[in-house]
């Protein structure tokens, strides 16, 4: 058997589980792909900001969450 034979074997397979089959496959538009994008920069740029932030450090102090943030930091993370 050659690798081609293998790698088809192989492609063949991995069609058939769940999840992995090309034909199911809806590549996301790219306006969705930009929207995604943003949140995620609005996010970091968000959640760095907040390291700064004594109302940020006193929401995480209160909550025993280390990924609370203040109303005016949540607001911003969520794109308000």
């Amino acid at each position: 058997m050659s690798k081609r034979d293998d790698a088809r074997k192989a492609a063949h397979k991995l069609a058939r589980k769940t999840g992995w089959s090309v034909d199911d496959f809806e590549a996301k538009s790219p306006i969705e792909k930009l929207q995604e994008l943003d949140a995620k920069d609005r996010s970091k740029d968000t959640y760095e900001d907040s390291e700064a932030c004594a109302e940020c450090a006193k929401a995480r102090e209160e909550s025993g969450d280390e990924t609370a943030l203040c109303q005016e930091h949540l607001a911003a993370a969520m794109g308000f």
